[in-house]
């Protein structure tokens, strides 16, 4: 019911958002006559859960790796090969 009731508040008006009535993703942000219908037809129905963690202790970024980068190439610019930073340095 509150889906409708939004879409009737942003009826005929442009810029709006997916939460705002704009079901049908249009450029524009339309809410007309096709999000109606995409509201009829899902009407009742509700969205699966969110299958990932969300909240203030969700970490949505993790590090790729904690592990130093080492050359892929089969000498680097010294002509080292394939040998970590910490050995070039000695």
């Amino acid at each position: 019911f509150n889906d409708l009731v939004t879409l009737s508040r942003n009826y005929g008006q442009s810029g709006k958002t997916f939460s705002e009535g704009n079901f049908d993703y249009s450029s524009d942000g339309l809410v007309g006559f096709s999000d109606l219908v995409i509201l009829a037809r899902a009407y009742g129905q509700s969205l699966p859960a969110l299958s990932f963690p969300v909240g203030p202790r969700a970490n949505l970024n993790p590090p790729f790796s904690s592990s130093p980068i080492r050359s892929r190439n089969p000498s680097d610019i010294n002509g080292n090969a394939n040998r970590p930073a910490d050995v070039l340095a000695e």
